[in-house]
């Protein structure tokens, strides 16, 4: 866990976006860097919660949403959203395919 803590608390040197992107490569450059982003955050979010900070975790997976939603990946946000709901009410339905999303297995 304290290598995980590492990685976490240089989040602005992990997550910085350069906006020079060559016009060529762009929306594919776009692409992948939301979803590392959307990734990233959506661990981040995985490690906040198992180690009680619900809050922080929770803010995570809306940052992790937000880089889905740039890039139009219903799936990723699914994926959350079911994390967060279940979160609450275990007994809830997922809407997604019960792929692993934000929060660990309790």
């Amino acid at each position: 866990m304290s290598s995980l803590k590492e990685i976490l608390d240089q989040e602005d040197r992990n997550t910085f976006i350069s906006k020079y992107t060559p016009y060529k490569y762009a929306e594919q450059g776009k692409y992948y860097k939301y979803t590392e982003l959307g990734n990233y955050f959506k661990y981040k979010a995985k490690y906040l919660v198992a180690n009680d900070q619900f809050e922080e975790g929770i803010n995570a997976c809306f940052k992790a949403m937000n880089y889905f939603a740039e890039i139009n990946s219903a799936n990723g946000i699914i994926e959350i959203s079911d994390d967060i709901f279940l979160e609450y009410d275990p007994n809830l339905p997922m809407m997604g395919r019960g792929t692993p999303g934000c929060f660990p297995d309790r």
